[in-house]
């Protein structure tokens, strides 16, 4: 049983992203190949860091949806943490990056890693991906400003 107190989107960036330095900053990210085969590094932000600071695009954020705790045992000192973590895939349409395809693209890469790593989390017992949605964001002339791809996870950990 993995415990754990701390916020495990953070566990989650720094299992399933590559250090990679953007304008010159390390971060976490997600490496794509875009339309033209150039590979493009996706950085992975908490949600409260992209509300700061507002990141250029590309980026990925991930926001808490839902927790709950409840008391696992009769003695009240462990307590087992469920959640849902929205992966917020932002992006424009660009030459190299395809409004039809750059974001499945980065959804497809992050289910591949939460697949691949979900046994190393450290932060959390088990991880899944549970869906992925898409919606718009649109400028005040009706025109597309971003497009958002949003993968799901759910996740259980235990805490002392």
């Amino acid at each position: 049983m993995t415990q754990y107190s701390g916020d495990i989107r953070t566990h989650l960036i720094d299992t399933i992203g590559y250090d990679w330095e953007i304008d010159g900053v390390e971060v976490s990210t997600v490496s794509v190949t875009d339309s033209i085969n150039d590979i493009v590094y996706v950085p992975l932000y908490l949600e409260e860091y992209m509300l700061a600071y507002q990141p250029r695009l590309p980026f990925v954020y991930l926001k808490n949806v839902v927790t709950t705790e409840t008391t696992q045992n009769i003695g009240g000192n462990t307590k087992r943490k469920e959640g849902i973590i929205d992966c917020n895939i932002v992006y424009t349409h660009q030459d190299n990056l395809s409004a039809g395809t750059f974001g499945i693209t980065v959804a497809d890469k992050i289910c591949q890693l939460i697949l691949l790593y979900r046994a190393s989390t450290t932060s959390a017992y088990h991880v899944e991906v549970t869906g992925t949605t898409d919606y718009y964001e649109f400028s005040p002339s009706g025109k597309i400003d971003a497009f958002h791809k949003v993968v799901s996870l759910k996740y259980i950990n235990y805490q002392k």
